[in-house]
């Protein structure tokens, strides 16, 4: 009777704990973004571009952080603390409530609000379709073929474009509008809204 009671004292503290260390967790996204300067000098918060490191928008949409672990809360803050190849470790210089405010910063470059920021980069896979047939001269959809320039099916699974950048919708935009090797840049000639359209339908093959 007694080992009952103090087994069920135990699960009480322990659900009592529980909602201190989740809340831990939430973190201020506001005081999140004015910590983040310590991060500015090395890292773009608005694109994917390389700046010293990656960037960050969304980073919470990726499958691994730069040193090859799941992308959670738990493993960019460890990721802060101890750095990663070129970048320092920050330990306790930065406290664990701005570690959680930079989290909580970071999440909020995945919403649906800054993807609206970046130009409605929801697109219509639909109208892609139609803006595709710019490219299906020199790209197959429907298989990873080379064509004249490479195949596109599954493009989304594959960790980097022909000139070496992750496989991100900026960056495939880029390529669009830029060039690259023989592929011809295309410049405003095909609309933001239909680079975002095309990009859609790009993620549906």
């Amino acid at each position: 009777m007694k080992n009952g009671i103090l087994t069920l004292a135990g699960l009480v503290l322990l659900l009592a704990a529980a909602p201190l260390r989740m809340a831990a967790y939430d973190g201020d996204a506001k005081k999140g973004e004015s910590a983040f300067a310590l991060c500015a000098g090395c890292h773009n918060s608005d694109s994917d571009e390389i700046k010293v490191g990656p960037g960050l928008k969304n980073v919470f949409k990726r499958d691994k952080l730069v040193n090859g672990k799941p992308v959670n809360a738990d493993n960019v803050k460890a990721l802060i603390s101890d750095g990663s190849g070129g970048m320092p470790p920050f330990g306790d210089s930065i406290s664990p409530a701005d570690k959680d405010n930079i989290v909580a910063y970071l999440k909020s470059l995945s919403s649906p609000m800054a993807m609206a920021g970046g130009g409605g980069a929801m697109g219509d896979p639909k109208k892609g379709a139609t803006v595709f047939e710019n490219c299906a001269g020199c790209h197959n959809s429907d298989s990873t073929d080379v064509k004249v320039g490479p195949g596109l099916k599954d493009l989304f699974k594959r960790d980097k474009l022909v000139n070496g950048k992750p496989v991100t919708p900026e960056n495939v935009k880029g390529i669009v509008t830029d060039g690259s090797g023989g592929m011809p840049p295309f410049g405003d000639s095909i609309s933001a809204t239909d680079k975002d359209n095309l990009v859609a339908y790009l993620k549906t093959l």
